[in-house]
């Protein structure tokens, strides 16, 4: 297939922050970026150049997903009744979704057993177009803690240093460690699990093998114990902690309330750890549904009204970790497929991020700059530079004046080639 061209744009967003350009042209050779620039700074090359829709900007990149997972609002148990075919079939589909979106990588942060390393190498082969995966394999946990049912169960020091080798020799590309309780049957999503030593040594022995952690943290304390261990990118970050139980009207486990600890805040914007941030995860598919009904249930407008108060006291949290100046260390990722988070609407987290506080500008590089930053891609994708891959997204709209605009896709290009 041919990697090579020239996209005419009436605007071009790079992603690294400055204003966008007008009329200009990316070009590419053999998959990768060759030259950006004002039209008329490219001669021939200009007048020959595809103009497909109005605004060209990068992939994509959702740094936090589960393909392997189907949202209809079943508990991980009941859908891990199923067969590996029948979860790679899943994985298929909703990659299949998201890359026609715009989303050209994606980090897989749990699957079970080996599946999603074989639905790399069926894409690798060319058996189905697909982002570029980035895998985690099966999450690291202890005996009942969140994402057990993935074969990651480890209650040892020793055990979670063999874990990671074992993944490591599989082919995982990082290191899944679960810091707090979660949506599994059971999990309590406040309080933390593993402990900073336990941690730790997950981090050594990733390291030792030159792969980054991201570690499930939804507790107060299990940001904390993430930030003293040195991970590298730290999950969900709700600030969760004992008190008033909330049902999220999903399958998932009862929470807290998420409440900023301003001590932990300040001890994590002086580290150096990435923020994977999902707010579409907390229920924002469901929200989104329930507000466009006519008419609501009784049951669906308490159920709305939950949510709701939720996001209230989640999206200031995102506000103020950004105004102690860790927007630039902000990666969104969609955490689609547990319980009602669709794949294919990383607009989603584009819009909450603004409602946070985030310019429109940093809302955009959370899931194109930054995730790929967060996910030590950033030398690759992310960004409209020389050297990178040629991921590209046109639009027909500017999705800087309004996030929606992230859904009218014009063409998809993945290292060059058009795949949408």
């Amino acid at each position: 297939m041919q990697d090579n061209g020239a996209l005419r744009a009436g605007l071009l967003i790079d992603s690294n922050g400055g204003p966008p350009l007008r009329d200009a042209i990316v070009q590419f050779a053999d998959g990768r970026i060759k030259a950006v620039g004002r039209a008329q700074e490219f001669g021939s090359v200009a007048d020959s150049a595809l103009t497909i829709g109005n605004i060209v900007m990068p992939g994509l990149v959702d740094c936090h997903a589960h393909p392997t997972l189907f949202p209809d609002r079943r508990p991980f148990e009941e859908q891990l009744q199923a067969p590996d075919e029948m979860l790679a079939l899943t994985a298929i589909r909703q990659l299949t979704v998201h890359l026609r979106s715009g989303v050209t990588t994606v980090r897989d942060c749990a699957a079970r057993g080996q599946t999603m390393f074989w639905v790399r190498e069926a894409i690798r082969r060319g058996f189905f177009p697909g982002p570029r995966l980035q895998l985690a394999g099966r999450a690291i946990t202890h005996s009942g803690g969140h994402i057990h049912w993935a074969g990651g169960v480890a209650d040892s020091a020793e055990e979670i240093r063999r874990h990671v080798r074992v993944l490591v020799a599989e082919g995982a590309d990082v290191i899944k460690l679960v810091a707090s309780g979660g949506g599994t049957k059971g999990g309590i999503p406040y309080l933390a699990s593993y402990t900073v030593d336990e941690l730790r040594v997950g981090v050594a022995a990733a390291h030792a093998l030159e792969r980054p952690t991201v570690a499930h943290a939804r507790a107060t304390q299990s940001i904390e114990n993430c930030v003293d261990a040195g991970i590298d990118a730290i999950a969900h970050v709700e600030f969760l902690s004992p008190g008033e139980i909330v049902d999220m009207g999903n399958a998932g486990a009862p929470t807290g309330l998420p409440k900023l600890d301003v001590r932990v805040a300040e001890k994590l914007a002086r580290s150096n750890a990435f923020l994977d941030l999902n707010p579409q995860s907390s229920g924002w598919d469901t929200v989104v549904l329930l507000r466009r009904k006519p008419e609501l249930t009784c049951a669906e407008s308490e159920q709305l009204s939950k949510l709701e108060r939720y996001f209230e006291h989640f999206l200031p949290v995102i506000g103020a970790l950004r105004d102690l100046g860790l927007a630039d260390r902000m990666g969104f990722g969609s955490d689609a497929g547990p319980f009602d988070t669709e794949f294919g609407h990383l607009e989603y987290n584009v819009h909450l991020a603004r409602k946070a506080g985030l310019s429109p500008m940093e809302s955009l590089q959370a899931v194109t700059r930054n995730a790929a930053r967060l996910c030590g891609l950033h030398d690759r994708v992310g960004t409209l530079d020389v050297g990178k891959d040629a991921d590209l997204l046109v639009l027909d709209a500017d999705p800087l004046e309004d996030e929606q605009n992230l859904t009218r896709v014009a063409a998809v290009y993945k290292s060059g080639v058009r795949v949408v």
